[in-house]
C-alpha cells in the first residue's frame, strides 16, 4: 500500500504538470473512458483505415466513439463495455518510438518487463512472473496462436522475423484469459495484427541501420506491397531481410573464471503474403533465422555456436452472416519449425587442467540437436446476437501439436576429433504429439446500458494430461460520465512443454511425460477517472495464485509440478492529450511476488516506471521521449549475488514526415544516458549478468512509390 501511494503521488504530481488549459469543455460520453480503454485491442474500420498515419490520440471526437476492442471478447465490443483492461500500440506509435522490434513497445505498458538472454534474445516478464523465453505469455499472431509446443515460447522468434513495418497494431490483454484461449493464456496474451493490402495501399522500401559510436550493429531492410483490385480481391507482401550485430558487451567471469568480449549475429529473411477472396482470408509466410555467438551454454563464454530455426506457416481464415443474428467465423492454420543447432559448450584450449572436461580441452566440444515441430489447428465460432440484450459466442476448437525427427551429433569419446552420429544411443530428446479438443462459450449481458456482465468457461481435453475447465466473469460499470469500473475474475493454464516432458539424456535436466498442466487463479480491479476532456487516468489492483508450477523437484534434475507463487499488485496510469495532438504519460507498477518458499519471487523487479512525452513540433517533425525505470531485482533463493540495482533507460526519436512528397525518415537513440545496466542471468552465474549494450544510434528512411 505505501509503495502504491508512493506511486500515486509520482502521477498525481505528472497530472499537476499537465494541468488542462482553460476553456475546455466538461467530459461528455464520447470521453467516458480509461487509458487502458483509449488504448483498447481491436479497434474499428476506422482506426484500422487510418493506422497508417495516425496513432489513437490522433483521432478526432468522432473517431474515437467508434473504437472497439475485440480481443478480450473474441468479437467487437465497445471500449467502455470491456470487462478487462487491454492496451493498444498501433503502428504510428511504433513510428514515434523508433521501435525496433515489438519488444521495444512493451516498455510502455505497465506491468512488463524486457531482458535480454543468453543468445541476447529477449524475454518479456508480466506482473512479478518471469520464466526464460516467456512461455507463459500466449503470443497470437493475426489471432492464431504461434507458441510452439517444445519450448512453448515465441518472443524470441517474434523479435526478427515479424518486421516491425508490417505490425499494424498491437493488442494486449494481461492476466489469465484461458476461458476464450485455452492452453497458456497464463500471464497474459500478446495478439499482434499484421497490415493489410488496405493499410499498405502501395509499395514501400524502408532501410534501417544502427550503429554505436565506434561500432556498426547492422542493417534491416523492408520491402511491402498491397493492392485492392475491387471489393472482392486484395493482395499484399512484405519481404524482410535483416544483418545485425549486437554491439560488443564485456562478459565473465564464467564458469572457468575467463572474461571476454561477446556478441551475438543475428541473420534473417522472412517472406509474409496474404491474399483477399471476398469473406476468405488466406495468409501464408516463411522466415529463416541464423543466430551466432552469444552467452555459451553452461555458463561459459565462446563465440562458435551457430543456432538456425526456420519455418512456414498457412493460414485460412472464411467469415460469413448466416442470417441477420447469426455469424460463422471459421480459422484454419499449419504451423511448422526446424531448428537446427550447433553448440561449442566451450571452445579449444579453454579448459582449466583440474577439469573433468579436461579431454576435449584440444579440439573443444561441439553438439549438434536438430528437431522439427508441426502444429494444425482450427476454430470454429458462432456469434448470435438474436437474444434481448445478450451477444452470444460459442465455438470448437482443435489442436494438434508435435515435435518429430530429433537428431544428435557430437563429438564424444572415444573419437573426440569430429563429431559423429549418435542419435540411436544418445539422442536428446524424444518424439512426441499430443491433440487438444476444445469447445468454449460465452455470454454479454448489458443489464443496462451502462452495466455489462460478461460471463463464460471453456473446456479443453489434452490427449496427454487430461482435461481442465477455466471459466471467467467481469462487469463493467459506466459509473458517470467521468468515472467507470472493472472486475473481473478468471483462470488459466498452462500446458507443459514437450521439453519439459521428453528431454533426455542430459546431465542437467530429465523430461517427466507426467507433468501435468501450470494453473492461475486471478482476480482484478480497476476504476478509471476522467476529470477533464483531455486528461485520463486509471488505477489497477490485481491478486494472483500461481499453483503447480513445472520447476526442479528437489534434490533432483526430473521436472515436477511443485511451485507456487502469490502476486499482488497495482498499476496507475495518467495521461493528457495536449492540444496539439501530443501527449504526456506516466505509469507505476509495484508487485510484490511470493513464491512457496516464502522468499521474493527472483529475477523480477517490484517496481517498474514509465513516461512518455511526444510532441508534434510542426506538420512534419514529432519528437518522443521515452524513459524507463526498472526498480531493484530480487535473486533467486541460494543465489550469492546481490541484488539487482535499479537503472533507468531514455531512448528518443525524431520522426521526420513528407520529407518529400513520398519519403520521411527516423532517428533514434537508444539508452540516451549511456546507462550500465544488465538483464539477469541464472543463479550463480555471470557475476555481472548479461550485460546490456550501451549506446546506440538507429537511423530508418522509407520511401513510397
Amino acid at each position: 500500500i505505501r509503495r502504491c501511494l508512493y506511486g500515486a503521488n509520482i502521477c498525481v504530481l505528472a497530472w499537476g504538470l499537465m494541468a488542462p488549459p482553460r476553456g475546455v469543455g466538461s467530459p461528455s460520453d464520447s470521453f467516458s473512458m480509461s487509458l487502458s480503454e483509449l488504448n483498447a485491442t481491436t479497434c474499428s474500420d476506422t482506426l484500422s483505415q487510418t493506422s497508417r498515419a495516425v496513432s489513437v490520440f490522433d483521432l478526432s471526437l468522432e473517431e474515437l466513439l467508434n473504437i472497439e476492442v475485440s480481443t478480450a471478447s473474441k468479437i467487437p465490443e465497445k471500449r467502455s463495455k470491456s470487462s478487462s483492461n487491454v492496451f493498444l500500440i498501433t503502428a504510428a506509435d511504433l513510428k514515434r518510438i523508433g521501435a525496433r522490434s515489438y519488444h521495444d513497445a512493451l516498455t510502455l505498458v505497465p506491468g512488463f518487463t524486457v531482458f535480454s538472454e543468453r543468445s541476447l534474445g529477449r524475454a518479456t516478464p508480466l506482473r512479478g512472473i518471469y520464466t526464460s523465453g516467456s512461455p507463459r505469455v500466449l503470443i497470437l499472431l493475426n489471432g492464431r496462436e504461434i507458441n510452439p509446443p517444445r519450448i512453448g515460447s515465441a518472443s524470441n522468434q517474434l523479435q526478427d522475423n515479424i518486421p516491425i513495418e508490417s505490425i499494424q497494431r498491437i493488442e494486449i490483454i494481461k492476466g489469465p484469459a484461458s476461458a476464450l484461449y485455452g492452453a497458456n493464456a497464463f500471464l497474459g496474451v500478446i495478439n499482434i495484427i499484421t497490415k493489410s493490402a488496405d493499410d499498405i495501399d502501395g509499395r514501400e522500401m524502408s532501410i534501417s541501420t544502427e550503429f554505436e559510436t565506434d561500432n556498426d550493429v547492422g542493417q534491416q531492410y523492408n520491402f511491402q506491397y498491397g493492392k485492392r483490385f475491387n471489393e472482392q480481391l486484395a493482395f499484399m507482401f512484405n519481404l524482410n531481410l535483416l544483418d545485425r550485430s549486437s554491439p560488443d558487451v564485456l562478459a565473465g567471469p564464467d564458469s572457468f573464471g575467463r572474461t571476454d568480449y561477446i556478441s551475438a549475429d543475428r541473420n534473417s529473411w522472412s517472406l509474409y503474403s496474404e491474399l483477399e477472396i471476398g469473406n476468405l482470408t488466406l495468409r501464408g509466410g516463411y522466415y529463416d533465422l541464423r543466430t551466432d555467438g552469444g552467452y555459451g551454454t553452461l555458463s561459459i563464454i565462446e563465440h562458435q555456436s551457430e543456432k538456425e530455426t526456420s519455418g512456414g506457416t498457412f493460414e485460412a481464415e472464411w467469415s460469413q452472416d448466416l442470417n441477420e443474428d447469426l455469424h460463422l467465423k471459421v480459422l484454419a492454420s499449419v504451423d511448422h519449425i526446424t531448428t537446427d543447432n550447433e553448440y561449442f559448450t566451450f571452445i579449444p584450449g579453454t579448459v582449466p587442467p583440474d577439469s573433468f572436461m579436461h579431454p576435449w580441452n584440444d579440439t573443444g566440444l561441439l553438439a549438434n540437436p536438430v528437431i522439427s515441430e508441426t502444429s494444425f489447428g482450427q476454430d470454429i465460432q458462432l456469434t448470435y446476437q438474436g437474444l434481448k440484450s445478450h451477444i452470444v459466442v460459442a465455438g470448437i476448437a482443435y489442436r494438434y501439436e508435435s515435435q518429430h525427427d530429433p537428431s544428435f551429433n557430437a563429438n564424444f569419446p572415444p573419437d573426440l576429433s569430429a563429431p559423429k552420429e549418435l542419435s540411436e544411443e544418445f539422442n536428446w530428446m524424444e518424439s512426441a504429439h499430443r491433440n487438444i479438443y476444445s469447445i468454449y462459450l460465452q455470454d454479454l449481458w448489458d443489464i443496462r446500458d451502462s452495466l455489462r456482465l460478461t460471463s463464460g468457461v471453456r473446456f479443453d481435453e489434452f490427449s496427454d494430461f487430461g482435461s481442465t475447465i477455466n471459466p471467467r466473469l467481469g462487469l463493467a460499470w459506466d459509473i458517470s460520465e467521468q468515472l467507470d469500473s472493472k472486475l473481473s475474475y478468471g483462470t488459466g493454464f498452462r500446458s507443459p512443454t514437450f521439453s519439459n516432458q521428453y528431454i533426455k539424456n542430459n546431465p542437467l535436466r530429465e523430461g517427466n511425460p507426467d507433468l501435468g498442466p501450470e494453473e492461475a487463479e486471478s482476480i482484478e480491479m480497476s476504476v478509471g477517472y476522467m476529470p477533464h476532456s483531455a486528461v485520463y487516468g486509471r488505477a489497477t489492483y490485481y491478486h494472483a495464485q500461481y499453483d503447480d508450477l513445472i520447476a526442479d523437484a528437489p534434490g533432483g534434475r526430473s521436472f515436477k509440478n511443485v511451485g507456487e507463487a502469490t502476486v499482488d499488485g497495482c498499476e496507475l496510469e495518467g495521461l493528457y492529450v495536449l492540444k496539439n495532438n501530443g501527449r504526456i504519460g506516466a505509469y507505476y507498477t509495484y508487485n510484490r511476488s511470493i513464491v512457496g518458499s516464502g522468499d521474493d519471487a527472483p529475477d523480477v523487479p517490484h517496481s517498474t516506471i514509465g513516461c512518455t512525452l511526444n510532441l508534434p513540433l510542426s506538420e512534419h517533425v514529432n519528437w518522443n521521449v521515452n524513459v524507463y525505470r526498472q526498480g531493484e531485482t530480487p535473486r533467486a533463493a541460494g543465489d550469492s549475488r546481490r541484488a539487482m540495482s535499479d537503472h533507468a533507460i531514455v531512448n528518443t526519436t525524431f520522426l521526420l514526415r513528407k520529407i518529400t512528397e513520398n519519403f520521411e525518415m527516423q532517428f533514434s537513440i537508444f539508452n540516451l544516458l549511456d546507462e550500465d545496466y544488465a538483464s539477469p542471468a541464472p543463479a550463480n552465474s555471470y557475476p555481472n549478468d548479461y550485460t546490456a549494450p550501451g549506446r546506440s544510434f538507429v537511423i530508418n528512411g522509407k520511401y513510397r512509390f
